[in-house]
């Protein structure tokens, strides 16, 4: 709910009974309210649209959002050699404590193409993540291998960018774009996180009052994991 519709930012909310899950034991709440929307978006996207496979080469654009932590975990748990690449080197302790085999750091000296292509030995890359959109699909496109997959499920800083196609059909690859999970997807994840194979990063929690300043904090450069709002129980 959310994408389309109207969200569940509300007191109130109704879902059909099928889409209501209970809580497991391992999972504390705060977590379980972090973990749906991401896992099951990064999942989807690795797992079913770029088929990802043990011993794939991943690139996953981006350090610290709430999909770029969950991708690094569903990466991992897929088999793959996971690279992060981000413009901030502050958070790459971090990254690598959720199992990425690298981190890349790109700027305007250091394009991110040309990085990517390095860290792949200058064989490309199999699957490339993006969330970013308009600044960073055209580069990772030039650093695929053959048969190469870019796998895009969002457009935080623009929706529009210019390709260049003779790249995609030279190398046989393909661009390809995800969105949330369906019944089945999310359950597999369900499975991980009730087992602990997946787990949600947090970056902060904060009081219902504190919305405003809750998502102030996604602007902050320094932000890890999901943001997560409490909401007191009503009498």
């Amino acid at each position: 709910m959310g994408e389309h519709t109207q969200g569940t930012a509300t007191t109130y909310v109704v879902v059909p009974r099928r889409n209501v899950h209970p809580i497991p034991d391992t999972l504390p709440f705060d977590e379980a309210a972090a973990a749906p929307l991401v896992f099951q978006t990064a999942w989807r996207a690795l797992s079913t649209v770029a088929a990802t496979r043990p011993g794939d080469q991943l690139a996953i654009i981006g350090a610290g959002g709430g999909v770029p932590t969950a991708a690094v975990q569903v990466g991992k748990l897929l088999g793959a050699r996971v690279v992060v690449a981000s413009r901030n080197r502050a958070k790459e302790a971090r990254v690598r404590a959720l199992g990425a085999d690298d981190f890349l750091t790109f700027d305007e000296a250091n394009p991110l193409d040309a990085v990517l292509w390095r860290a792949s030995g200058k064989k490309g890359f199999d699957v490339i993540f993006d969330s970013v959109g308009t600044p960073t699909v055209p580069r990772p496109v030039r650093a695929l291998a053959r048969g190469g997959r870019v796998v895009v499920i969002g457009a935080t800083a623009g929706p529009v960018a210019e390709i260049d196609l003779r790249t995609l059909f030279w190398r046989q690859a393909s661009i390809r774009g995800s969105t949330m999970a369906n019944a089945k997807e999310f359950d597999a994840v369900l499975s991980h996180l009730t087992a602990g194979r997946l787990r949600a990063v947090i970056d902060s929690v904060r009081p219902w009052e504190e919305g405003p300043a809750a998502f102030a904090r996604f602007e902050a450069p320094d932000l890890f994991g999901k943001v997560v709002l409490t909401v007191r129980e009503q009498p």
